[in-house]
């Protein structure tokens, strides 16, 4: 699968350690001021309309713009993660997710801070829950809870 959309917005993408990064557009956004999340506007309409939907019923609940972004960023990275490795995200085993999380720990090339590691793993838990919710999904492949310490 291939994120459409990516490729033809490279004023929004730089690329960090061997990932197109999302940068952030929205700086001084403020609750109801006409929010659309990075993802959203970078990759409209892709395989990953999920994403999309999730994004928004988020927004409807009241989340900040700054935590629809940060999950946008987090989910739209894994998702890049899981083209280049081959995998479909709706299928993903916990076996693979850790791939992704051992290219993110300290001491790794693409190393980011603990809370970042934390906050992309809590937005793609949260995904997978809505998946598994709508009925997408069978099951969800990242653990809640304290399942060994990741960092």
């Amino acid at each position: 699968m291939r994120l459409d959309g990516l490729a033809s917005v490279p004023a929004r993408v730089r690329q960090k350690d061997g990932f197109p990064e999302l940068t952030r557009r929205h700086k001084g956004l403020r609750a109801g001021a006409g929010l659309k999340c990075t993802f959203c506007s970078v990759a409209p309409q892709t395989p990953y309309s999920s994403v999309q939907a999730w994004l928004e019923l988020l927004g409807n609940l009241g989340r900040a713009p700054a935590t629809l972004d940060a999950y946008g960023r987090a989910l739209a990275h894994y998702l890049l993660h899981c083209e280049g490795s081959g995998l479909k995200p709706e299928s993903a085993t916990f076996e693979q997710v850790t791939l992704y999380i051992r290219e993110l720990l300290p001491g790794a090339k693409s190393a980011v801070a603990n809370s970042t590691l934390h906050q992309r793993l809590t937005a793609i838990r949260l995904w997978y829950d809505h998946l598994v919710f709508q009925g997408l999904c069978e099951h969800n492949p990242v653990p809640r809870g304290q399942h060994g310490r990741l960092a």
